[in-house]
């Protein structure tokens, strides 16, 4: 289910617990002043005008994480606009990541391992390293600082490794609608 904050964006309180547009770095644990309501499956029209890129930015995808090692071997996981926390959900608090790697009991559910975000301004992915002590591997170096991440490079932690794959690229994102005539590279 999203909701929509007092500044009217609408995202999903199950992967923020605040407006990503309104407070885009720090995410408190108290939800956002809210007025109306929109069902995932079953739009509501809510007779106003809301912003597209609210809606447009929860909806679309940015790329994608394939498991090739691991429990979670030949999945995909789904790699929205802006941030991508990658860990593994609690069963007992309200900590919810966008990437659950939930097959991999070596991995702490206290706190990410890593985030992968999509800087639409430079048109690029990055990955930095979350809050958890784990060490994380980008094609077989330790991930220290935040860097870019290309078209099949590896992410390795504990006993998961995944690929990963880019939809939104420097020549082709949802900004220019994709050229069909070119197609993507």
């Amino acid at each position: 289910m999203k909701i929509k904050c007092k500044n009217g964006h609408i995202f999903d309180p199950e992967i923020y617990s605040s407006c990503p547009e309104c407070n885009p770095i720090s995410h408190d644990d108290e939800l956002p002043n809210t007025e109306q309501y929109i069902e995932n499956d079953n739009f509501e029209d809510l007779d106003e005008t809301v912003p597209l890129n609210a809606i447009e930015n929860e909806v679309k995808t940015f790329g994608w994480l394939v498991c090739i090692e691991g429990n979670h071997f030949g999945e995909t996981f789904i790699l929205k606009y802006e941030k991508n926390r990658i860990g593994r959900n609690s069963l007992s608090s309200d900590i919810k990541y966008e990437i659950n790697i939930s097959k991999d009991q070596s991995i702490s559910r206290s706190k990410e391992l890593c985030i992968i975000y999509y800087n639409k301004i430079k048109k690029k992915f990055m990955l930095s390293e979350g809050e958890n002590e784990a060490t994380v591997y980008i094609n077989d170096n330790n991930l220290i600082t935040p860097i870019e991440i290309k078209k099949y490079d590896s992410i390795v932690f504990k006993n998961t490794k995944l690929l990963f794959i880019p939809f939104c690229t420097s020549g082709e994102n949802w900004d220019n609608k994709f050229n069909s005539k070119k197609g993507l590279e």
